[in-house]
């Protein structure tokens, strides 16, 4: 009998004839809440139907960049807020040329964390001089999602799971603040009162309204999955139709210039539309 891996393998070398992209998938939530597993299942479901699917995660903690940011996860060296928070986004920027190759290839990109996180929880030190704004530009041009969803969980649910308190993000205030930040994303920022996560007055989320869906991640694995798979694979089969514009430049108008709408995926007058 073939393994997953194998059948993924196969899968992979299928050249695409269609010229149909692949749909970017990413999964969002507090640590321990459940979206490693997530993505396992996700992968096994797209593997099952034939469709070609790749697994990515950030951090990479296999490359340079990734095993500095994962000797600042474990505590083992300190970092200042602002040089981690560059680091993390440069280790998703080495990782560019490979999604849009493989999204340019119609493979299906299922991603475990991705620049939602870099910016939430860089915002949710409450560092003075890292400001929203600040957090959001390292990550101006990269590919942008079709869907993002947040597995959601409290901070007690999810500190109430095995291994918490593991790496140095692993604290309820700090968790609580990242849950904050997400709920205001997927709302896109409408409900974020910047003074009440302790930022600069005035300093607003100001962010374009994301294709982030909240999903609660309470249940049993099975049922999280079953409502995780709903949404993935609507949101599959509209890319699949054309229905859903290029993944492209991430971050709002007001920060980088005009942004012009298709399909509701922003597309950015600095990145290249042509590699989908």
């Amino acid at each position: 009998m073939s393994s997953i891996n194998d059948l993924a393998t196969a899968a992979m070398a299928t050249k695409d004839e269609s010229g149909q992209r692949g749909a970017f998938i990413v999964l969002e939530g507090l640590d321990r809440s459940g979206k490693t597993t997530q993505v396992k299942l996700l992968e096994q479901r797209f593997v099952e139907e034939g469709k070609k699917v790749k697994v990515m995660r950030f951090p990479d903690r296999t490359t340079p960049i990734g095993q500095m940011i994962d000797s600042y996860l474990k505590s083992d060296v300190e970092m200042e807020d602002h040089v981690i928070h560059l680091l993390f986004s440069a280790n998703r920027w080495e990782a560019v040329k490979q999604i849009q190759s493989l999204l340019a290839s119609g493979t299906t990109i299922l991603c475990d964390r991705y620049y939602h996180s870099g910016i939430v929880y860089s915002a949710a030190k409450q560092n003075p001089s890292l400001t929203l704004p600040w957090a959001r530009a390292p990550e101006r041009g990269l590919p942008r999602p079709d869907l993002v969803l947040f597995l959601d969980l409290t901070e007690e649910q999810a500190s109430a799971r095995g291994g918490w308190g593991g790496e140095v993000y692993e604290r309820s205030d700090m968790q609580k603040k990242v849950r904050e930040l997400f709920w205001g994303l997927s709302m896109g920022g409408k409900d974020i009162d910047a003074r009440e996560l302790g930022l600069d007055e005035g300093e607003g989320w100001n962010q374009e309204e994301e294709d982030l869906v909240v999903v609660d991640a309470g249940g049993s694995v099975e049922e999280v999955n079953e409502e995780v798979w709903k949404k993935v694979k609507g949101r599959v089969e509209q890319v699949e139709r054309g229905e859903v514009g290029r993944t492209s430049n991430a971050l709002p108008a007001e920060l980088f210039g005009d942004v012009s709408e298709a399909g509701g995926i922003a597309i950015g007058d600095a990145v290249d539309e042509n590699w989908v």
